[in-house]
């Protein structure tokens, strides 16, 4: 229980901010539901390791993460392009 209250806590207080930096960054309000939504799983699956005073820089590191690793996938490049890219020097 006293898990449960100390991550509403934290939902209620970084919620709004979490949700407008991951719109910020992808552009899309699905999207930054999305990865909000992702951001508080992952929190709360380490809980057990999170310290109160860094919890909010915490936050926006999961979700910067999340961002760029699972919901925007590296594009691959194919080896021509990145011969040519080479050879010119880039």
């Amino acid at each position: 229980m006293k898990e449960l209250t100390w991550f509403r806590e934290i939902y209620d207080l970084h919620y709004e901010s979490i949700r407008s930096f991951a719109y910020y960054k992808t552009g899309d309000v699905a999207t930054a539901d999305d990865v909000v939504q992702d951001t508080f799983l992952k929190l709360w699956s380490f809980r057990d390791k999170v310290r109160n005073e860094s919890v909010k820089s915490l936050l926006y590191t999961i979700a910067a993460v999340i961002r760029v690793y699972e919901h925007f996938p590296i594009v691959s490049v194919d080896n021509e392009k990145v011969s040519l890219l080479h050879l010119k020097g880039h």
